[in-house]
């Protein structure tokens, strides 16, 4: 009777234990994950400088020769043409010595018409032509130098633009090369900033540049390099460069603070993906792909930065099914659950 008892309880023992374990197994829960289907997009990394605005004109205006003012119809703001009279100066003694140096002329060219037919006819001397001759061509040069000097009282402007600055006014007097006006060109701006040498070959002519203001929120102006300084300062080690926008609304003004963003490369049809999302161990750089209900480690290589978005060279391809959520204490080969 024993030996039967003994079977029976063991055989009772062995379905209650497989019976906890059946329920202990259903107990565990899968860690639940979401995913998202790798898809591609254009890529660009680029580095961010300041820059200050500048006209893409400007001119001091000033006269070659000191004088009294007489004419000075401008002031701060009005608009100005290429070529258009801005100021004269009082210029009564150049006036009179240009009239005598006329007559002067006159006189000379009368006595060597004459002289030259003396010659001609044999009658006068060889020196005697010469020297009339010589004595013509001397008025001739004071015509000029008068007349240049009498063109100097007025004074025209290089360039359209706004007058932006009027140092002196009509009625008084002004020094040779004395500031009288400055005028600006601000139809068109040029940014200007400094590059580190580091960069000189990533960046040409045309390269693509993003700009905004911080006066100026929301706005973001798109222009290219037009100009590189062919020499690098000594001081901070920076190359200088241009650009250029079009500013016919006048919003950008001179001495206003730029932030640039200057492309160092573009990929198209790129892998890219949050930073937050890459788990970095240093030497190693990976993320998770659903495979089947299997979490598959895959190591990544990275190839630039944007902001908080990265480029993925290698490691990932669209279609992949990439777990985004839930991977930070994943193991390879983890049976996962994805979250409706």
């Amino acid at each position: 009777m024993k030996k039967p008892l003994l079977v029976l309880i063991l055989i009772l023992s062995t379905l209650i234990g497989c019976g906890d374990k059946e329920e202990f197994v259903a107990d565990v829960k899968l860690p639940l994950v979401k995913v998202k289907t790798i898809t591609t997009e254009n890529f660009t990394e680029s580095y961010n400088i300041s820059g200050v605005v500048k006209p893409i004109e400007e001119a001091t205006i000033s006269a070659v020769e000191g004088g009294l003012i007489t004419h000075l119809a401008v002031d701060k703001g009005s608009r100005v043409g290429r070529g258009q009279v801005l100021i004269r100066l009082r210029k009564d003694t150049e006036y009179a010595t240009y009239q005598q140096a006329l007559a002067q002329f006159e006189l000379a060219k009368s006595n060597y018409e004459r002289v030259e037919r003396l010659f001609n006819d044999g009658v006068t001397t060889e020196q005697n032509f010469t020297n009339a001759k010589l004595n013509l061509e001397i008025a001739e040069k004071t015509v000029e130098v008068t007349r240049q000097r009498l063109q100097n009282a007025v004074v025209r402007s290089p360039i359209n633009g706004i007058v932006d600055q009027k140092y002196m006014n009509r009625g008084e007097t002004s020094g040779p090369g004395s500031p009288i006006l400055k005028i600006v060109n601000v139809s068109k701006v040029k940014i200007t900033t400094g590059i580190p040498e580091r960069y000189l070959p990533e960046i040409s002519i045309g390269t693509p540049v993003n700009i905004t203001f911080d006066v100026l929120p929301g706005e973001e102006y798109n222009g290219k390099i037009n100009y590189i300084s062919p020499t690098i300062s000594t001081v901070n080690r920076t190359f200088e460069i241009e650009v250029i926008l079009d500013n016919q609304n006048g919003k950008l003004k001179p001495e206003m603070s730029a932030n640039l963003s200057v492309q160092r490369f573009s990929v198209d049809n790129a892998v890219v993906l949050p930073q937050s999302l890459i788990i970095d161990l240093g030497t190693e750089k990976y993320v998770f792909v659903y495979v089947n209900g299997i979490a598959k480690r895959r190591t990544v290589t990275l190839g630039g930065y944007n902001g908080n978005n990265v480029l993925v060279t290698s490691g990932l391809n669209p279609g992949d099914t990439m777990i985004v959520e839930g991977f930070q204490s994943l193991a390879d080969d983890d049976k996962v659950k994805i979250l409706e």
